[in-house]
């Protein structure tokens, strides 16, 4: 029996350059699959690979530094030390936005939350003393002449350009913060794909008067508790609200 080695070399070498280009179609497509099945999945390992090659991007290329007009008003142990504890009355917060706004401050946006009165009101703070005492039965007519700090707050606030930031919240709240913008939506409705949350701490209504802009101070963190993005636009109980930066 005679073997033609040519062409069976020849059927052996086709054989395994059909089988080599399959390979380089077959196996691609299976770890592309792979990956597909495994984002489609949801689990945390996605995310976590998603991650760690953004760290990895952001390490190799990060952003250069670009001097921006944003200065923070840092309320640290020095402001503390000579101002006193905190919270401050809000009259000194309405002497902090006029002066800012003297200094030609474009907007003055707060990250502090209002949701109370303020307690060193004239009002407030007779209301602490000792009711039977004659002197302060005397002076309680002229302190309630006095106008409370958080309208002082309020009027500051509107002759300047200052935003108010609130807090989310996951229960439901019958009160949400006021908006100051209205939003014009083109195309699929948006909201799905926005953080959602039920509630929210609002400031006084009477400061949300005075304010220019109100946004939420919220943020959302990676599983690992690493801040990479902040949202600009939130939902609350189907409405939009933006954030503190967007709004400012």
């Amino acid at each position: 029996m005679r073997v033609d080695a040519k062409g069976l070399a020849k059927q052996l070498a086709f054989k395994r350059g059909l089988i080599y280009r399959w390979l380089h179609i077959l196996l691609p497509g299976a770890m592309l699959a792979g990956a597909v099945a495994l984002f489609l999945s949801g689990s945390r390992w996605t995310e976590w690979a998603q991650n760690q090659a953004f760290d990895v991007f952001q390490r190799l290329a990060p952003r250069d530094f670009q001097e921006v007009p944003v200065r923070v008003l840092d309320i640290d142990e020095e402001s503390l030390r000579r101002v006193g504890q905190w919270p401050w009355p809000r009259t000194k917060l309405a002497e902090l936005v006029r002066k800012a706004d003297a200094l030609g401050a474009s907007v003055l946006a707060f990250d502090s939350l209002f949701p109370e009165e303020d307690r060193t009101s004239p009002a407030k703070v007779v209301a602490s003393w000792p009711q039977d005492d004659p002197a302060v039965q005397e002076l309680k007519p002229r302190l309630a002449k006095l106008a409370d700090h958080d309208t002082l707050f309020s009027r500051a606030m509107a002759k300047s350009r200052v935003v108010l930031g609130f807090a989310l919240l996951t229960e439901r709240t019958a009160v949400l913060p006021a908006r100051k913008l209205s939003f014009a939506v083109s195309g699929e409705n948006p909201q799905p794909y926005l953080p959602e949350s039920e509630g929210a701490v609002s400031n006084l209504p009477k400061l949300e008067t005075g304010a220019s802009g109100i946004g939420s101070i919220g943020f959302m963190p990676s599983a690992d508790g690493v801040i990479r993005a902040v949202p600009l636009v939130f939902h609350i109980q189907g409405k939009l609200f933006p954030s503190l930066a967007a709004e400012a």
